[in-house]
């Protein structure tokens, strides 16, 4: 129980003044002898021990009233969401979780949030006079609450598909605390307690924790933690929407979190939506995360739209759907210069195989022309012989910059240095060629198998390196990072950071008088990574998690943003919620991040070790009654007249008695 006023508890003492009268009335009395009351006492002595009783009584009463009103003045509630602490709070900061898993209805009709309304309700309502703060999962910018009916009225979060970032909500918080310095503190978390929104491995949470200790007067925290939810949970993700002739290839998973022994077989029925037309397929689901397949026709001449794919409702609905936009693959620019022709023209076929079925990207080769380098929509830049200089060497350098890949071929005969060469940021061959011995060759040794263009593709299934011979190369010149070697460690593949992009260089040629590079073993892969990496720059994400910053979407600033796959016409915020949207001609989707779906909670061990020497308490909420703030005022109040009322009854009915007893000592005497 805790006190909204509680200064007024010093009131209390003024429950000890009907025994501080009682005793000060006993000694004002001195008792004298008197010979003609002696048969008064005698027949009196009888109801004695029943008078005393009833005078202990009534000021037992007496003293029970005043500590009643006093109590009821003083507005006691109850509740485990303020403890014993709240006596004294100045602030009170409260953090709510929005995130997607807060849709969870663990008795399939409640959903988290709605078990949080009547909790904070009732809270809030509790604090009158106390200033209190909310920072949320989505807005993340703490905002005052004037009222508390005006807040849970008109302006209470509701659950959003985003995933909550609970380091940066306390660094947020921690910071604001820091530059609004007002007493005694208190910070309320509301969460679900879902593990990856509370990252715990993060290295923020040191960071937390010393501000939060800096501080004067540490704040203390009590964290709602919302844990009850359903055994099983089916969420749904799309990895891939492909168009095909006259058909839409869908590649999608189906996750289920549940114990094993809740683990069946059984046919799940999907509702597939794609430009407004919705049709139901089948699909066998044998009780575990499976990746599915399907082809769905597609009227003619379609070639992009969006559309969405639908489990039944379960425990959490948020997952149960899932959004993606289809569209034909784009065009990846690719700009090749080389000395020779027939070298040019193997350098292009390489970058867009004639014939190669493409999952990503559509390669269109390009040739450098005289003048300046137009490389604004161009991804990959490959050249090979003299490196370029004045306008096209500024050109190239502020392509690399803003995110483009360039790969360099040496020069087939060395170049003296001159005035009009390249400055040495970009150079990186020598002047001087290495051939192999007679009957011998260099042999590609060594290479990096986790990182850059030659990292082994999926499965651990290695890119075949190991099998370049090489008969002529040219030594680098300058530093670099080496990402393959010859067999005597010397470097074959060079990579320079420039900005955002960077440089590649490749010490040998694909042509079968230096290497059998021509062969396609690594050029091709090598390649079109390369494209793939430099066309990350210029490509805007077609599908992203719901909250992801504005940033990464490049949304124009100021356009409207139209949601199609509903009736809502304009959305203020688009990021927070599931779906599809067009900005001008930019299609895109939003989708319920993957953490959402996770069954892991974060333990209470874990969460004490988080906060450490914060004082923090844990409170866990099943329902909104287990934590329902009670007010005592109006029970006090009660119990003040019923007091009242019962030592008035004892006094008025000791007079019928004692005017009886009276009346019969007076005949007798």
């Amino acid at each position: 129980m805790t006190f909204t006023e509680p200064w007024l508890l010093w009131a209390l003492l003024a429950s000890g003044l009907p025994v501080l009268l009682h005793l000060v009335n006993r000694w004002r009395h001195r008792s004298v002898p008197w010979p003609s009351l002696r048969f008064l006492f005698q027949a009196t002595h009888d109801s004695s021990g029943r008078q005393r009783l009833r005078d202990f009584l009534q000021l037992f009463l007496r003293v029970l009233c005043i500590l009643f009103l006093v109590l009821a003045m003083s507005k006691p509630v109850s509740s485990p969401i303020l403890g014993l602490r709240s006596s004294g709070v100045q602030r009170i900061i409260l953090l709510l979780d929005r995130s997607a898993s807060m849709a969870h209805r663990p008795d399939g009709l409640h959903s988290h949030r709605d078990t949080v309304i009547p909790i904070l309700t009732q809270a809030l309502l509790a604090c009158p006079n106390t200033q209190v703060f909310v920072l949320d999962s989505v807005e993340r910018d703490i905002r005052p609450v004037p009222t508390p009916e005006e807040w849970l009225k008109h302006a209470l979060p509701s659950t959003t598909d985003t995933q909550a970032d609970w380091p940066d909500l306390m660094a947020r918080t921690a910071q604001f605390i820091q530059n609004s310095p007002a007493g005694k503190t208190e910070i309320w978390i509301v969460s679900d307690m879902q593990e990856p929104d509370w990252q715990p491995h993060s290295p923020r949470w040191q960071q937390v924790r010393s501000a939060l200790l800096a501080m004067p007067v540490a704040p203390s925290l009590r964290v709602l933690s919302l844990r009850n939810r359903h055994s099983v949970n089916r969420a749904i993700r799309i990895h891939r929407a492909e168009p095909r002739p006259q058909a839409l290839e869908i590649e999608f998973s189906i996750e289920q979190s549940s114990p094993a022994s809740n683990l069946s077989p059984e046919t799940c029925k999907l509702e597939v939506s794609i430009n407004g037309n919705t049709r139901s397929i089948s699909v066998d689901f044998p009780g575990v995360t499976t990746r599915f397949i399907r082809h769905i026709p597609l009227p003619p001449d379609t070639h992009q739209g969006y559309g969405s794919i639908r489990l039944p409702d379960d425990s959490l609905v948020r997952d149960n759907v899932a959004y993606f936009v289809f569209a034909p693959l784009p065009v990846a620019h690719v700009l090749i210069r080389a000395e020779q022709q027939e070298l040019e023209q193997t350098l292009s076929n390489m970058a867009a195989p004639p014939g190669l079925p493409r999952d990503t990207f559509r390669a269109d080769c390009r040739h450098v022309q005289a003048g300046a380098l137009f490389l604004d929509d161009v991804s990959l830049v490959v050249w090979q012989g003299a490196l370029p200089v004045g306008q096209q060497f500024s050109d190239l350098m502020t392509f690399l910059k803003r995110g483009g890949q360039a790969l360099f071929l040496p020069s087939m005969e060395p170049h003296e240095a001159t005035l009009s060469s390249p400055p040495p940021s970009l150079q990186a061959y020598s002047n001087q060629q290495e051939h192999a011995a007679e009957g011998t060759w260099f042999n590609l040794q060594s290479w990096n198998h986790q990182e850059g263009p030659l990292k082994d593709a999926q499965n651990n299934i290695p890119i075949p390196v190991d099998q370049i011979r090489a008969i002529i190369r040219v030594p680098f010149l300058g530093a670099g990072t080496a990402y393959a070697q010859w067999q005597d460690d010397k470097p074959a593949l060079l990579f320079r950071a420039f900005g955002h992009g960077g440089a590649w260089y490749l010490n040998t040629l694909p042509v079968y008088s230096w290497s059998n590079l021509a062969d396609g073993h690594l050029m091709i892969p090598l390649l079109n990574r390369l494209i793939l990496q430099g066309s990350q720059r210029l490509s805007v994400p077609s599908s992203f998690e719901a909250g992801k910053p504005v940033d990464a979407l490049s949304l124009l600033p100021g356009t409207p943003v139209i949601r199609v796959d509903s009736d809502t016409s304009h959305s203020s915020s688009p990021l927070s919620s599931a779906g599809v949207y067009r900005q001008r001609n930019r299609l895109f989707c939003a989708n319920v991040p993957v953490g959402e779906s996770s069954p892991v909670q974060l333990s209470d061990t874990t969460l004490q070790q988080l906060f450490r020497e914060l004082p923090m308490t844990p409170l866990h909420v099943e329902s909104s009654r287990e934590t329902a703030v009670f007010n005592w005022q109006t029970p006090f109040l009660i119990f003040s007249i019923l007091c009242f009322l019962a030592e008035a009854f004892l006094q008025l009915s000791a007079y019928p008695q004692a005017f009886l007893q009276g009346q019969q000592q007076h005949r007798e005497s």
